[in-house]
């Protein structure tokens, strides 16, 4: 049994032999879907604000220069606008401006208690901006130092970090490199995942099931949940349970580099039953003596196996697989709809591939009719559960692995730890706000 921790950072460090970068100009990077992650750390060359401006339309003076009083008219000299660089202020003269431009230079006598410019808003005047000649301030405006005054510097300074290595690219995080000027940075590429359905009782939408088949629904939610958590999906194969089918389907894939996956991606085929066809194929692998590069812990079963099968403290979810299969990376689901979500959400979503870990709450759960419910001893169960408008989680649906369509309108997956043998009406548990 490997924990849930454990085997996280077994991914993490997978995802570190898949990692590639590259440089991206800031609008791509803008653009694209998920927030990338930086590969690369920056820090500032510039100062934001870049010069110090007005936090407000107004008129700027120096609050300690005499001639200016409320009530009393005071000369002007012309406006500065945004985007221009304005003549000095002198003694006995205020300043229209405009938020966003540049505060003048003070361009008189030092005063004894010497400070920097003011800005009164338009508010604190008689007639604002209708008259360009003179300004009257109003008995309630306030000339105190550095007031509506943005300062060269004060949200980035020289040498500030702006990132590290690893940080997600938020719009925020965005606009703040370019605001000192970036135009490119290196990010890492998003994994290329090819996702891989399995099973002879699987059949595609759209043909006509067998007497014992069912529709695929794991292709299009793992799909859609790998995708939202930033995952470059390439395409889908499925593959009955043959191992020679499935090696040779993916051989093929892999073989036109236009399509070629950094990551398989498969669901199925990797628990204890007698035709599971991931660890067919891992076994038949094992028997051609085909190389293993990769270097997980070995399975007493197949110790020359490049794929490590784990069994997981985690209900449902508990079968895993990662290593590889015809030389490609390879990340092994359990084959049941909601076994495979739980995985990419708890496991594969920020592990694999970096997405930004969701929030976490505490959340009260109501049990239906008040009742006690049962939770395995030893597992972690993950349930995904609505939150109420008086927020509480109501576990009425079944946790059944294949019950996908009861987890449609879920909006957490309430987290029951492993010690907890019987969940009551009221309790408080940790979950993930989805």
């Amino acid at each position: 049994m490997v924990s849930i921790a454990d085997y996280r950072e077994k991914l993490f460090d997978f995802l570190l032999l898949l990692s590639s970068w590259e440089y991206r100009d800031l609008t791509q990077v803008a653009a694209h879907p998920m927030p990338l992650r930086a590969a690369q750390h920056v820090e500032s060359t510039e100062q934001v604000p870049r010069f110090d401006n007005s936090q407000m339309d107004g008129f700027v003076v120096h609050p300690n220069d005499p001639e200016v009083v409320a009530g009393k008219p005071v000369p002007l000299l012309p406006m500065v606008a945004a985007g221009h660089n304005p003549e000095p202020l002198t003694p006995g003269f205020a300043m229209p401006i405009m938020t966003g431009a540049k505060i003048p230079d003070w361009d008189g006598p030092a005063f004894d208690d010497e400070c920097s410019l003011c800005v009164v808003p338009v508010e604190e005047t008689v007639a604002g901006f209708d008259d360009l000649t003179h300004v009257t301030f109003t008995p309630k405006a306030t000339f105190e130092p550095g007031r509506f005054v943005r300062y060269r510097g004060s949200d980035i300074d020289y040498d500030e970090e702006l990132c590290a290595v690893g940080d997600h690219l938020t719009p925020a995080r965005l606009g703040s490199l370019a605001s000192v000027g970036l135009t490119q940075i290196a990010v890492f590429k998003p994994l290329r995942v090819l996702v891989v359905s399995t099973g002879d009782e699987v059949c595609q939408p759209g043909l006509r099931p067998g007497a014992a088949q069912i529709y695929d629904s794991n292709t299009s939610a793992a799909v859609a949940a790998l995708s939202a958590a930033g995952a470059h999906v390439v395409g889908t194969l499925h593959a009955p349970d043959h191992p020679d089918l499935l090696l040779d389907a993916v051989r093929s894939w892999q073989a036109d580099d236009t399509r070629h996956a950094d990551v398989v991606v498969s669901m199925g085929g990797i628990s204890m039953g007698a035709r599971e066809v991931i660890r067919m194929a891992s076994e038949l692998e094992v028997q051609r003596g085909v190389e293993n590069w990769y270097g997980g812990a070995q399975s007493p079963r197949l110790p020359n196996s490049g794929m490590e099968f784990c069994r997981l403290p985690m209900q449902p979810g508990g079968p895993q697989a990662v290593g590889q299969l015809t030389g490609v990376p390879w990340v092994g689901l359990p084959g049941n709809p909601v076994s495979t979500l739980v995985s990419i959400e708890v496991l594969l979503r920020t592990s694999l591939f970096g997405a930004p870990p969701r929030n976490r709450m505490s959340v009260t759960v109501r049990t239906p009719d008040g009742e006690s419910l049962s939770s395995p001893v030893g597992k972690t169960q993950m349930r995904f559960a609505r939150l109420d408008a008086d927020g509480n989680v109501r576990l009425e649906w079944s946790n059944s692995s294949h019950l996908l369509h009861m987890q449609a309108h879920a909006t957490v997956l309430v987290m029951i730890p492993q010690d907890v043998s019987v969940i009551e009406d009221g309790d408080t548990f940790e979950a993930l706000a989805l």
